[in-house]
């Protein structure tokens, strides 16, 4: 009664198709004289496989007087993707100050004789384990090994193959130890780590410093967090701070900016409060607030030691609140905001002009209302200033992403 065994087969295909139009990504695709920019009509298509195979163990037991909840298991996994090459094809240049997004596109990407076809296998054997030495103390601890193999064809148009492997054998663990001083509080302390090897999307790269180069070491990451969690109010309201850092490193960092920075470290450390509850049986609140400080510690590219410089597109502050209340009638209205606090580089010996990410606030609104009791209806309101802002930037800074402008949703939940 105290073991169970299961084993899970599944299988799944996806298949994904785009064409876009983009916009030039060097200076010389932008004519100031008149005002024109280039552009291009790019096609994207992979199709994926996979099929696994699950075992798992679980069960509890105790040695004495330690209580132990545990799971166990074997995975298998082939994953495939294969993805067609196609030649972009030029669009007629448009005024930039009035792009017309809706114009007729004049050619269409076609296919062309290239394609790469990736095949990865992986078998993993994992244990978790969760012991409770009291009602005050409990532990938790975990590890997985895990081998993979990753064969890369890459075939170009002239038809010459190119061939790639990968394989190795990572190990990863976790763990975990819990405080609670009282009911209603915990606190905790986690130690864990992580391992990204080559061809994790696929892709394998001859190309020496790549972060897909099967000579290459698989990325590390290393996270430490102190927390605590404590509810009042019997239970309405759920508080959690923590202080964390994270560590990578053997990274292949491409910088927005710079670009490609080989085998680099970083590392981001910070703090994160939350809070969410009812004030009232009828007033929900939701809110959180972090602190992020995050740093290159090393890793030089075009003639730029980047150590000591910040993270691109990590904000130092960014927090939100949402509030909702239900009236007498049944009537639910509700608002809230998403604060961020800007991303600046803060190197200044870095060249090229680094592209900093300005603050913003967004507020959002809610109107729901229950037609019947099988019916509610829901009206989202969605950057409801319609604030211009800058969502991230990429293309050595020739590009950037606008955020969401204003939109408006409408839906329905039917309950029966």
């Amino acid at each position: 009664p105290d073991l169970k065994l299961s084993n899970q087969t599944r299988y799944s295909q996806n298949g994904r198709e785009s064409i876009v139009t983009t916009p030039g990504t060097n200076a010389a695709s932008y004519d100031p004289a008149t005002g024109l920019l280039t552009r291009s009509r790019q096609a994207n298509k992979r199709d994926t496989d996979i099929l696994s195979n699950q075992t798992n163990v679980t069960g509890d037991f105790a040695t004495g007087s330690i209580k132990h909840d545990v799971a166990g298991g074997l995975e298998l996994t082939r994953e495939t993707a294969y993805s067609p090459a196609f030649t972009s094809t030029a669009e007629a240049p448009i005024p930039i100050q009035s792009p017309h997004p809706n114009g007729t596109p004049t050619a269409t990407p076609f296919r062309s004789n290239a394609y790469t076809d990736a095949t990865t296998k992986t078998a993993a054997v994992y244990a978790f384990d969760t012991l409770k030495f009291s009602e005050h103390w409990q532990a938790n601890l975990s590890a997985r090994a895990e081998n993979y193999q990753t064969n890369y064809l890459s075939v170009a148009t002239t038809l010459v193959p190119t061939t790639a492997e990968a394989k190795d054998t990572l190990f990863s663990w976790k763990t975990g130890l819990v405080y609670k001083p009282v009911t209603v509080g915990s606190i905790y302390i986690a130690y864990d780590n992580s391992m990204t090897p080559p061809g994790t999307d696929f892709t394998l790269s001859t190309v020496a410093g790549n972060q897909n180069n099967p000579s290459t070491e698989p990325q590390k990451t290393i996270s430490s967090e102190l927390g605590v969690k404590w509810e009042f109010f019997r239970g309405k309201l759920i508080t959690t701070a923590a202080l964390f850092k994270t560590v990578n490193d053997n990274t292949v960092f491409t910088d927005p900016i710079l670009g490609a920075i080989p085998t680099g470290k970083q590392t981001v450390q910070g703090l994160e409060l939350g809070a969410t509850g009812k004030i009232t049986d009828d007033w929900l609140v939701i809110g959180s607030f972090s602190y992020l400080d995050s740093k290159i510690d090393n890793g030089i590219t075009s003639g730029n030691n980047l150590a000591g410089a910040s993270l691109p597109l990590i904000p130092t502050y960014s927090g939100n609140l949402w509030t909702s209340y239900q009236l007498p009638n049944q009537l639910i209205i509700g608002g809230g905001s998403q604060y961020f606090g800007g991303a600046k580089r803060r190197d200044a010996s870095i060249s090229n002009a680094p592209r900093d990410l300005p603050s913003y606030w967004l507020f959002n609104a809610l109107v729901a209302y229950p037609l019947t009791r099988h019916v509610n209806i829901r009206l989202n309101v969605n950057n409801v200033f319609d604030e211009k802002y800058v969502q991230s930037y990429n293309n050595n800074g020739a590009r950037f992403s606008p955020g969401a402008p204003r939109s408006y949703l409408v839906s329905a939940d039917f309950k029966y």
